[in-house]
């Protein structure tokens, strides 16, 4: 008899709270709860809201133009550069080391590469990246021409011996019996024409409040 005056009683509390305009609650769930769809859009507007912008957590790299003098340096540090150019009708890149010397760019390859370029004086682009980060990196680009010098030419004697005293300063055993990569014999010397540089950081403050700010390059 208990069960049933309990089941009489739900119903009429049931009944009640629909004339009153409220929704029965569902499934056990107390009224404060409300419903799942409620509960999901007040859970989406707390996200979404001004403490929650994208704007205060979200970063993107910023990139911007090197100085001259920035470019020089990122030049000078590093020896491990890309030498592209057109030969037999096709575009070549090759890995080269290097010396940043005076302004200009010395280092040694293999025959092979003037062959292609077909002697001297050709335009190439010299290229070289520092990389820190997947964002936190520097490029310089060198644009120019090239000339190559070998030690059996007499017309290159001089300059090819001062270019290989300058190569020795990053590699001392360059050209002796201790040379680790002695086909390497031709040098060669890239006169800068113009020369450009970039930078990609996560970290730029704004000159004026300290503030980060978007820098475009």
């Amino acid at each position: 008899a208990w069960r049933m005056a309990r089941w009489v009683a739900g119903i009429s509390r049931g009944r009640a709270l629909m004339l009153s305009g409220i929704s029965a609650p569902r499934c056990g769930m107390s009224p404060m709860l409300g419903t799942p769809g409620a509960r999901h859009r007040g859970a989406m507007s707390e996200l979404t809201s001004e403490k929650h912008a994208p704007s205060s957590w979200a970063r993107a790299p910023r990139i911007r133009a090197l100085s001259s003098l920035q470019s020089h340096f990122v030049l000078s540090r590093n020896h491990v550069g890309r030498i592209a150019f057109v030969g037999d009708g096709r575009i070549e890149l090759i890995p080269v080391h290097y010396v940043y010397w005076n302004g200009v760019v010395v280092g040694r390859t293999s025959s092979g590469i003037k062959r292609a370029l077909g002697g001297q004086g050709p335009e190439v682009v010299f290229e070289v990246d520092e990389p820190e980060t997947l964002f936190e990196w520097r490029s310089v680009i060198v644009r120019g021409s090239i000339d190559f010098m070998a030690a059996d030419l007499p017309s290159d004697r001089g300059a090819y011996w001062k270019a290989v005293r300058v190569f020795q300063t990053l590699l001392p055993d360059a050209f002796t019996e201790r040379d680790p990569m002695p086909s390497r014999r031709v040098m060669f010397v890239i006169h800068p024409n113009e020369m450009t540089g970039r930078e990609s950081s996560m970290s730029f403050l704004s000159r004026s409040s300290g503030e980060r700010s978007p820098i475009s390059g």
